[in-house]
């Protein structure tokens, strides 16, 4: 927990912390403002259940994939980047414990950021409500959505390690943050595709499209997805861990 604690200290004057609002913003308004175009347009009044969809689609692939990736490489190339790598390295304790702490730290950043776009979500059904613009909220839709956030979080968690090694190898923050707009790249074009079940950064918006019944995307084996996820999530995290322990005490 101590570890957990500094290496939230490091982070208190790093932009970072900027990004969570506006990650928590950009999706609730990338859904909410096509259904307002379209309730003025139309007069229908807007649906809720599209409200909390697009925005959870939209933080699963559009802003979670690189705003993740960049909390990521932030957190473990920001040691290189300060020359304080060292004194990590020599200091009591295996890496593998310090390595285990910035990923509670990266965790706790992506519940914070769907927490709050959610609870945003819900101000803004809840106002639209009063308005007489947006359908009424039920109980039952709040649980169903609490759970789609809740597997998103650990969905996205789940492809942390990978951009972990290539921060590590490349000891960079520009190589994450480039595989992760390649993912999101690939991923847009290739959704309609079967593969994307099988393709890391695909599998959780395809998951959602399926769990949500969203367009043509229903048709889709969900344990196989997820499946993918915990071999990608396993596999690239027991390889961070050894190329942290293996890890020259110089950090070159």
């Amino acid at each position: 927990m101590t570890n957990v604690v500094a290496e939230l200290l490091k982070l208190k004057r790093s932009i970072m912390l900027l990004l969570i609002p506006l990650a928590t913003l950009a999706p609730v308004i990338l859904s909410f403002g096509p259904a307002y175009v379209e309730y003025l347009a139309t007069g229908n009044m807007i649906d809720v259940s599209q409200l909390f969809q697009g925005n959870v689609i939209f933080l699963n692939l559009m802003i979670g994939l690189p705003l993740f990736a960049l909390i990521t490489g932030e957190v473990f190339v920001r040691e290189y980047q300060l020359k304080t790598i060292n004194h990590l390295f020599t200091s009591p304790g295996r890496r593998g414990q310090f390595l285990l702490s910035k990923l509670m730290v990266i965790f706790i950043y992506i519940v914070l950021t769907f927490i709050f776009s959610m609870c945003l979500t819900l101000m803004i059904a809840e106002i639209g409500k009063q308005a007489n613009i947006v359908s009424s909220l039920s109980n039952g839709l709040i649980s169903s959505y609490l759970q789609l956030y809740g597997l998103s979080i650990l969905m996205q968690f789940s492809l942390v390690p990978i951009t972990v090694v290539v921060s590590i190898t490349t000891k960079t923050i520009i190589a994450p943050i480039i595989v992760a707009i390649f993912g999101v790249i690939v991923a847009g074009v290739g959704l309609g595709s079967q593969w994307a079940t099988v393709f890391p950064w695909a599998a959780p918006t395809r998951i959602i499209f399926a769990l949500t019944d969203y367009g043509n995307y229903g048709d889709l084996n969900v344990a196989i997805a997820i499946a993918v996820l915990i071999i990608v999530f396993s596999v690239a995290l027991l390889l961070s861990m050894f190329l942290y322990e293996k890890a020259d005490v110089d950090g070159d």
